[in-house]
Formats: structure tokens, sequence, C-alpha cells
């Protein structure tokens, strides 16, 4: 299991270039089943948003939309415990609050490698943070 960052999700939207085409490769592995992944919440919030001031609002509609359609993703709520974990995990770390939130979703739902290419991840102890490149090369093998 994998918590996916909300980056690889708006790659896949907006990127034309060879880390959308990295993100859509993952997101095809999660619908033939060869991995699972859990996301956020937060993470429609974030593409939705993202996709919508980059491009325009029904596009950002739509990405929503297929994030939800992705077989073998699971979009957990955030909770009043993972906002909390998330304020320690900000003091611990230096992070910004929603890679914070991102981080203590994962670990509360016993998720310790994040899909990301937010190099802020790495600096984590209790995660392993896999690129969209090592991830392909994980799952492939």
């Amino acid at each position: 299991m994998f918590y996916i960052d909300s980056n690889l999700f708006i790659y896949a939207s907006l990127d034309r270039g060879i880390l959308g085409e990295q993100s859509r490769k993952i997101i095809d592995l999660l619908n033939r089943g060869k991995i699972k992944g859990i996301t956020s919440s937060l993470t429609l919030d974030e593409v939705i948003w993202i996709v919508w001031k980059e491009k325009d609002r029904e596009l950002g509609i739509k990405a929503g939309k297929e994030i939800f359609a992705i077989a073998n993703l699971d979009i957990i709520n955030v909770s009043k415990k993972t906002i909390s974990s998330a304020i320690e995990l900000m003091g611990k770390y230096n992070l910004k609050p929603r890679d914070a939130i991102h981080l203590s979703a994962a670990i509360e739902h016993g998720v310790f490698t994040i899909i990301s290419e937010d190099e802020d991840f790495d600096k984590i102890e209790e995660i392993e943070r896999l690129n969209f490149v090592d991830a392909l090369k994980k799952f492939r093998s």
C-alpha cells in the first residue's frame, strides 16, 4: 500500500511532459490492480483548486471526478486527530501544513511509503518517498 501525494494527480492532469506521462502510468498501475493506494480528502481540494487555477473550473472539477474513478485508490478522511498529529509533524520537520497533513494521514493509516515528487518528504524518518521514476521501477520489478 502506498500513499499517493496530490502532485501525482496534478501532473497527470496538467503536465504533457515526462512527469505527466509517469504519473499517468502510475494511475494505470492502480487501475489495473498492480498496486493499491490511499490519499486523503485534502488531495481532492489541492488537485481541483490547482487545475482550476491553472486551466479552468470545469477541468478542475473533471480532475476531481477522475480521482474518484481510479480503482484501488481509497480516499481517507482528514480527522481532528490527523490535524493534531500534523501540527506536531510541522514542528518536528519544519513542514508546510499540507505536507504535514498528508504525512499524518499516511502514518495514521499504517502507510509508510509515499509516491511524490516533493523532496520535502525525504527528511522524514517515518516514511520512504518514491519519486515517479523509482516507483515505476519498483512496480515493474
